[in-house]
């Protein structure tokens, strides 16, 4: 299914997708939002190419209040980027996770790297392996396109309709009562199981942290139970 749709649909994701293969390096991209250097693993989902791992970095950077003293849940984590912006603007802990092992791997150096300390890391599919505990944020941006992966470089890209529908249904057991979620979306990906689409599903109270109109529409989308 994946690589009817890589080959149809998105093209452009085959050469993200063998850009995974590449050997580790270190990335710069983030230097203006207090990252100066970022390791990107062998295998892990290359986030200074991403259509909206960027600009959900971004956003949450100008929106630093929603971090501060506050538990964070990377969800997803990837090379750790979204939970060290948290980090960064004075996040009480910050626990990483993510299927892939190598990213998890990736999240705990680029912590060592940037000194950033009160963090902690599991691996395991959505929920599975999270710590009996409830966060205050919950930041989750998931593979954004239809699909079954192959393998873990596919993974970051291609997602089941299951992966969203379950981590709605899984999310309330794992905020504070106060907490809330962040996730971010473009109307390029839009369909039954976009973030909007399913926040409308569950008719969940939300606010539109950013939105930016070119030729499609990103936004950041922050809710809650």
């Amino acid at each position: 299914m994946s690589e009817e749709i890589n080959n149809k649909a998105y093209p452009e994701v085959d050469s993200l997708i063998k850009e995974t293969d590449e050997p580790d390096y270190i990335t710069h991209a983030f230097a203006d939002i207090g990252i100066p250097s970022l390791i990107i693993l062998r295998s892990v989902f290359r986030v200074d190419n991403s259509f909206l791992g960027g600009y959900l970095a971004r956003t949450l950077h100008a929106s630093n209040e929603l971090a501060k003293r506050k538990s964070v849940l990377d969800l997803g984590c990837g090379c750790g980027l979204q939970g060290l912006v948290c980090a960064l603007h004075g996040a009480k802990s910050v626990h990483f996770s993510d299927i892939n092992q190598s990213a998890a791997k990736n999240s705990r150096l680029n912590s060592i790297l940037l000194d950033v300390n009160n963090v902690s890391f599991s691996t395991g599919d959505l929920f599975a392996n999270i710590p009996p505990r409830k966060f205050d944020l919950i930041i989750f941006n998931p593979p954004s396109i239809t699909g079954t992966p192959s393998n873990d470089s596919e993974a970051a890209f291609f997602r089941e309709d299951r992966v969203v529908e379950d981590f709605f249904k899984l999310f309330p057991g794992y905020l504070r009562r106060e907490g809330v979620v962040i996730m971010p979306g473009s109307s390029k990906f839009e369909g039954d199981t976009s973030p909007m689409s399913m926040i409308r599903r569950y008719n969940l109270g939300y606010e539109m942290v950013s939105r930016e109109e070119d030729d499609t529409t990103k936004y950041v989308v922050l809710f809650k139970p």
